[in-house]
């Protein structure tokens, strides 16, 4: 019975440890309502992710499927900056054949410069740089473009829906290492060690040494160039310049100046009276060393002949030719003054021999000297402001005037020459040239190619004067003048205690304005053409008259021209026929016999007065001018 007592105690012990307290019963409930909400939402939310992963999956696959389909180009698609979305295969061909697309015949180039000295260039090809791509190729890549796999497809896609996609950058392509290995290449031609240039100058050629600079190339800065012109198609050659010092310049035109020798032609020597050899004219083209020296590669030597110049004349040529041909002869009459033939004779001897060699100048006061007693000039007639008076070496330009009228035959170079005062009567009008110390000189240039000997001298009453040298053609020349204006003089009458008929005090003279003309011959005597030489402005002088004190007048009051030139007829082109080599005739044998005091014979120009230079006159002196003396 206890047993059942005790179990039932039992069973109404263990009821009641199963009642708890109130308080205890009423916290218990809602512990176990949170954590079933908590463990429904979590559910909740697993359940709609899983449904957007997997819409979005579907629509990853049904994305990808769409992109993998088709034969067109995925929109907004560029190939190379060419536009091609949307289009087949054919159509991507197409347009890439227009646009003339073909990266496998592209190159890239890079000029390596020293300073201003191309030292290397690099090119580097597509093929090189793993870019060869034909057409073919090219369409095939742009209508494949995201149709890799459904995923990859589907990204690819869509990123073309939501724009611009360049699917021909070079850059993802390009090969690396093989560009780097060009580049190492041409670095190690281009980089180098400072050697400065130097030259040598020999005696037929210069020796150059070309220095290289202090050079260095970047090459990661070479590398970016190359991969960016491919990149930007860029295929014009690029400058890189890899010095940070290059050596110094050499001056070839320096050089040259340095080195030139004018070429002479053999020359005769005066002092030992024989042809000396000529001088080998020397240069230095200066373009060929410009150019040789680009050409050369760094640290090379090479020499760069000089050019040799030949004389125009060689010793040999020269004494082949030397004197053999007259160029001109003259011969003038003189008068029967002996003082002024003296001083004839003394000038023409100082002058007899000379020689000039091409390019020197003759110069009449600098030959003859001053003329003084000491050297036995005479006293005789000279003009001096117009008027005759008695000057030691009076004359002498008779010897100066028949020199000039030479040079003018042989066509040689006038340097320096002034006509008389008054026309001379032993050559034509215009053909005349006065000297006198210190104040006229007569000048002429030999501008021939061979020396010139002049000889000059007296025989009896006549003047000879010869220049000797080298015919260079057959050519002749023969002087003429035109008058172009004559000028008459007038008759002065003056009462005089000292005569007792009328008496020529001065005789008078004709002026004139004459132009002088040198025509040429060829050999057969045809005119090849006329020069005008100068003009010649001889002034007039007035003629005096005495009579006696309470006589007539009015006798000879107009003025005389013509008739008083030696031969002049108004405006004729000249009194020489061409060429002469031998003495004057007719109207030429000048003054009048000692002591003349007056009267005009024969056609003379003017009788001398008290033993005058027969007719020789001189420079214009008038208007004021201080007296200039014409011998």
């Amino acid at each position: 019975m206890k047993l059942f007592g005790s179990s039932k105690h039992s069973k109404h012990a263990a009821s009641k440890r199963k009642a708890p307290p109130a308080e205890n019963i009423t916290t218990s409930k809602p512990k176990r309502e949170k954590k079933e909400k908590s463990s429904g939402g979590f559910k909740k939310a697993a359940i709609i992710s899983g449904s957007i992963i997997g819409v979005l999956l579907i629509a990853v696959l049904v994305l990808g499927a769409v992109a993998s389909s088709g034969d067109t180009v995925h929109p907004n698609v560029t190939f190379d900056g060419i536009e091609i979305g949307g289009m087949t295969y054919d159509q991507v061909h197409a347009v890439l054949e227009e646009a003339d697309y073909n990266s496998a015949n592209n190159t890239v180039s890079v000029e390596f410069y020293g300073g201003e000295t191309l030292i290397h260039t690099l090119n580097v090809t597509s093929e090189e740089a793993n870019l060869t791509m034909t057409i073919d190729e090219a369409a095939e890549m742009a209508v494949s473009y995201g149709r890799e796999g459904l995923f990859s497809s589907a990204f690819k896609y869509l990123g073309c829906l939501m724009g611009t996609q360049e699917i021909g950058d070079s850059s993802a392509l390009i090969d690396e290492q093989a560009i780097r290995d060009a580049v190492s290449l041409a670095a190690a031609e281009v980089d180098s060690d400072f050697v400065d240039n130097a030259y040598e100058i020999l005696e037929t050629e210069l020796k150059v040494t070309k220095g290289s600079g202090d050079r260095k190339v970047d090459q990661d800065a070479v590398y970016t160039m190359i991969c960016d012109a491919f990149a930007n198609e860029n295929y014009e050659p690029m400058k890189y310049d890899a010095s940070t010092r290059e050596p110094e310049i050499i001056d070839f035109q320096a050089i040259s100046e340095e080195v030139y020798v004018e070429p002479e032609s053999a020359k005769y020597d005066t002092e030992i009276a024989d042809v000396v050899e000529g001088v080998t004219g020397v240069s230095l083209d200066v373009a060929a060393a410009i150019k040789a020296y680009n050409e050369a590669e760094v640290g090379a030597v090479f020499t760069v002949p000089f050019t040799m110049i030949e004389p125009e004349i060689t010793a040999e040529q020269m004494k082949e030719m030397l004197f053999s041909d007259v160029l001109a002869s003259k011969s003038t009459s003189l008068t029967s003054n002996s003082n002024r033939n003296t001083n004839i004779k003394l000038a023409a001897n100082a002058i007899n021999g000379t020689i000039l060699n091409p390019g020197d100048i003759f110069s009449f006061n600098g030959t003859v000297g001053q003329r003084t007693t000491a050297k036995g000039y005479k006293e005789a007639g000279a003009y001096v402001g117009g008027q005759t008076v008695n000057e030691v070496g009076g004359g002498i330009c008779q010897v100066s005037s028949t020199i000039y009228y030479c040079v003018l035959v042989s066509n040689l170079k006038v340097v320096d020459r002034a006509n008389h005062r008054f026309p001379v009567s032993y050559l034509p009008l215009g053909m005349d040239a006065t000297v006198n110390w210190g104040t006229l000189d007569f000048k002429f240039a030999n501008d021939t190619n061979y020396p010139i000997k002049i000889t000059a001298y007296v025989d009896g009453y006549t003047l000879y004067v010869k220049l000797i040298g080298t015919k260079e053609s057959d050519h002749t020349f023969k002087p003429t003048y035109k008058t172009v204006e004559t000028l008459g003089f007038n008759t002065i009458e003056k009462e005089s205690a000292d005569v007792t008929e009328r008496t020529v005090e001065t005789t008078g003279m004709t002026g004139y304005l004459i132009d002088t003309y040198l025509s040429e011959y060829d050999g057969d005597g045809n005119l090849i053409k006329t020069t005008y030489v100068g003009r010649s402005h001889y002034k007039t002088r007035d003629k005096v008259v005495l009579i006696p004190i309470g006589g007539e007048t009015g006798g000879e009051t107009g003025g005389e021209t013509g008739g008083e030139t030696g031969g002049e007829t108004g405006g004729e082109t000249g009194g020489e026929t061409g060429g002469e080599t031998g003495g004057e005739t007719g109207g030429e044998t000048g003054g009048g016999t000692g002591g003349e005091t007056g009267g005009e014979t024969g056609g003379e120009t003017g009788g001398e007065t008290g033993g005058g230079t027969g007719g020789e006159t001189g420079g214009d002196t008038g208007g004021g001018e201080a007296p200039v003396t014409e011998q």
